[in-house]
């Protein structure tokens, strides 16, 4: 018998393809090198398609941008809430151990969501502007609380700032510190999240304790 032969690929499925190409490509650059520092060249390079190609699929760099973050909280939100999922939180302390387990799964599972954060949220203009109003993970900022003055300090106060600035900070930065220290001590990096389950658990209880003081 001979060998079946593959249906031909369609110019739509091709474009799709080629569109995909480029998101990847820009969610890769974006996140290690930030909206300034990525270039059209550093895509073109990264995913092998001319410019033209990119502007043809996105108009401009900004448009690029913002559907490239997209893509990265959409991942995110999905990883987010698989991990969620396998918790079933029975109290509010509950709730909230389980809501920060699952953020620091995420985070791992998507580096790119903490680069573009840690990169973009601390320059003032119209890209942080859009950032407030499209970062936050709609499976994350749904999750209510049994009581009400709990979900005020979470949601409105700057116990919300705290925690998320702590989870992203300390999750993202971990893999770049251990690359440091690597190369300060004339190692090769070890190539794992140094985000260990005990570490994990340590972040968590530090943080219950803003959460929930004594």
């Amino acid at each position: 018998m001979g060998l079946k032969e593959r249906p031909a690929v369609s110019r739509v499925e091709q474009r799709e393809q080629t569109k995909s190409r480029i998101l990847e490509a820009a969610m890769a650059c974006f996140a290690r090198l930030g909206f300034e520092g990525t270039h059209f060249s550093h895509i073109t390079e990264h995913c092998g398609v001319k410019r033209s190609t990119v502007l043809y699929h996105f108009q401009s760099k900004e448009n690029l941008w913002r559907e490239a973050v997209k893509s990265v909280v959409e991942r995110f939100d999905e990883a987010f809430s698989q991990s969620l999922n396998l918790c079933d939180p029975s109290s509010d302390q509950a709730r909230v151990r389980a809501l920060m387990s699952a953020f620091i799964d995420a985070l791992i599972a998507v580096p790119q969501y903490g680069q573009i954060y840690l990169r973009e949220g601390s320059s003032e203009g119209e890209r942080l502007d859009w950032l407030v109003s499209n970062f936050g993970p709609p499976r994350a900022m749904a999750i209510g609380f049994e009581d009400r003055h709990l979900q005020e300090r979470i949601r409105l106060s700057i116990v919300r700032d705290i925690l998320g600035a702590s989870l992203i900070s300390v999750v993202t930065l971990g893999p770049m510190m251990e690359a440091s220290l690597a190369a300060a001590l004339g190692k090769k990096p070890a190539g794992l999240h140094p985000m260990t389950d005990y570490r994990k658990q340590e972040l968590i209880e530090a943080l219950m304790l803003i959460v929930f003081p004594l």
